[in-house]
């Protein structure tokens, strides 16, 4: 860049000279190119002198960074919720409230009747020491199923009281009550039938046995869906 020196004596000139801006060199006044690297020279400032130390600095471009247009979002649609519908629960009632302690009533009846003897006379008309004298074998097998109604008339009361406070082995243990239950009744009937040499007995058992079982089975598939119910 060239500067005229304006308003500046010629004696003292010589201080401030023109300068090229691109190698730095003098130059002549009103040279319209550079002697030493042969640039052109710009037109010296209107006003004041130019400080040949200085350099122009490039012009530096900041480039433009494009928004991208703002997207539109969609919430997905809330789940369709549809509240569960409470099971019926009316034999799990009729389990606590009939089943269970009809079941342990029983259970406690027919064991002291069968450890005392007056299960013959209640049910048959029978004296029971006169039936032990033509089958001794049967007051063995009765004393031992005596013991294990009791234990069964005990268990139905335990059973009942997990169902009701919907514990988590509540079903499980109703389970267990009916298959001994079944175990004990088919049992009790093989071994009279054998003992007193009656097969009416035996065919009856299988038959209350199959029964049972079919019993059972229902009787699972309903507390299985209910399952989530006993969590205490």
């Amino acid at each position: 860049m060239r500067v005229h020196l304006l308003f500046i004596p010629a004696h003292r000139r010589n201080v401030f000279m023109t300068f090229c801006n691109h190698c730095g060199k003098p130059v002549p006044d009103n040279a319209a190119f550079c002697p030493g690297c042969g640039s052109r020279l710009t037109p010296a400032a209107p006003n004041g002198a130019y400080n040949s130390n200085a350099q122009q600095q490039p012009r530096v471009q900041v480039p433009q960074v494009q928004t991208p247009p703002t997207q539109q979002y969609n919430a997905p649609p809330a789940p369709d919720f549809t509240k569960p519908q409470a099971l019926p629960m009316n034999y799990y009632k009729f389990a606590i409230w009939v089943q269970l302690f009809l079941g342990a009533l029983v259970y406690a009846v027919q064991g002291l009747g069968l450890l005392f003897g007056f299960w013959y006379e209640a049910v048959s008309g029978i004296n029971a020491q006169w039936f032990y004298l033509f089958f001794p074998a049967m007051h063995i097998v009765d004393i031992l199923f005596g013991l294990l109604y009791l234990a069964m008339a005990v268990g139905a009361v335990y059973t009942r009281q997990q169902m009701a406070h919907f514990k988590k082995n509540g079903p499980d243990l109703y389970y267990l009550f009916l298959i001994a239950g079944m175990v004990l009744s088919f049992l009790y009937a093989v071994l009279q039938g054998i003992i007193c040499s009656t097969g009416s007995g035996i065919s009856s058992a299988i038959g209350s046995l199959v029964g049972s079982g079919v019993v059972l089975v229902l009787c699972r598939i309903y507390f299985e869906k209910r399952r989530s119910m006993f969590c205490n």
